[in-house]
């Protein structure tokens, strides 16, 4: 199996463009990642905050994840070192958390090795207005916006395209930009993907995997009926 060289989703965003992954919190088959691969992304966003995935399921993500050229970004259950070491050690090659403070950052950056990359997570109001405290001081690679946390937050929960929170996002654009930090979200239409980045978004989540198991099943037996219906005669 080849192991993945360098980060090239680093390397990405450090050119200027934009990486391009799945969060995958349900399937708990390491051959997922092989299938994500061949799809041609950039990334994989392992998920042990909102799964049961044991340490074990994500040390054989991450290593077949790396075989087929996917950097894998591990979302832990807690920001403690002895947490953040033990998955650096099974391969992961950057964390995702969710922060409502610098100090937060600055605990998590103690663990990183130099070429890991850390996403950190915005899901309130509170830490959006905090987000120039949050990027200053450097360290961080990508600022994620979790839309449906921060649509609870502001009260309307489940419209990620409400205008306090796309006024959210553009704000958290702004204060990255200063720090030359990119700004990611979670896009999963075309519409939605192309106003995220023409806002400014340089790191997007394109879908998750219960997500496309469940629109792929839907889709499969609304074509299925459809046909069932017109020509099956009861």
């Amino acid at each position: 199996m080849l192991s993945i060289k360098g980060n090239p989703a680093r390397e990405k965003l450090a050119s200027g463009g934009c990486p391009l992954g799945v969060l995958v919190s349900y399937i708990r088959t390491p051959t997922v990642m092989e299938i994500i691969g061949s799809a041609g992304y950039d990334f994989v966003a392992i998920d042990m905050r909102h799964s049961v995935f044991s340490i074990e399921t994500v040390s054989d993500m991450c290593r077949v994840a790396k075989g087929v050229g996917l950097v894998p970004i591990v979302r832990p259950l807690s920001h403690t070192a002895a947490d953040i070491q033990r998955i650096l050690e099974q391969g992961a090659m950057g964390l995702m958390y969710s922060v409502a403070s610098r100090s937060d950052v600055d605990e998590i950056r103690k663990v990183l090795r130099k070429d890991d990359l850390l996403v950190v997570q915005l899901e309130s109001g509170a830490a959006v207005e905090s987000v120039e405290a949050i990027v200053d001081g450097g360290g961080i690679d990508v600022v994620g916006v979790g839309r449906h946390d921060l649509a609870n937050s502001y009260g309307v929960p489940g419209e990620i395209r409400h205008p306090r929170v796309l006024q959210a996002v553009d704000a958290v654009v702004k204060a990255c930009r200063k720090e030359k930090v990119s700004v990611g979200g979670y896009g999963r239409t075309r519409e939605d993907a192309e106003d995220l980045i023409r806002r400014g978004v340089r790191w997007l989540i394109c879908e998750s995997d219960l997500s496309l198991l469940t629109s792929g099943l839907k889709r499969s037996i609304n074509d299925a009926r459809e046909v069932v219906n017109e020509l099956v005669v009861v």
